[in-house]
């Protein structure tokens, strides 16, 4: 695996992530501003988690990996912070998003490393 490849994906899944955070910053009533630092971080270590998944143990089942990490990171996070009960209409529906929006990179790093 080169260099490029693993700035392709970086490049790659940053885009993807800024989309995402701008089309859900229409959809959230306090409008945070998009942080572009935290973006291009996520991206650099989704890049290389999954560049020693696939330098490894090949490209097999990529999807399933990175649905268990996208609940694994957006589950637990959404959990603690959001306040109300668990029946509060939307409550999951954002980690639901969050884990959808990591899938779609783990295919976007399949195809680009």
């Amino acid at each position: 695996m080169t260099l490029l490849h693993l700035a392709g994906g970086m490049v790659g899944v940053t885009l993807w992530f800024g989309l995402v955070a701008l089309a859900l910053r229409r959809f959230e009533p306090d409008h945070r501003p998009v942080v572009f630092r935290i973006q291009v971080v996520e991206a650099v270590l989704l890049t290389l988690f999954a560049a020693l998944w696939f330098a490894s143990l090949g490209h097999g089942g990529w999807w399933v990996l990175f649905a268990v990490l996208g609940l694994l990171m957006e589950g637990p996070v959404r959990a603690r912070h959001l306040a109300g009960p668990p029946s509060v209409p939307g409550r999951w529906w954002a980690a639901v998003i969050g884990t959808v929006r990591v899938v779609v990179a783990g295919g976007i790093l399949s195809f680009l490393l």
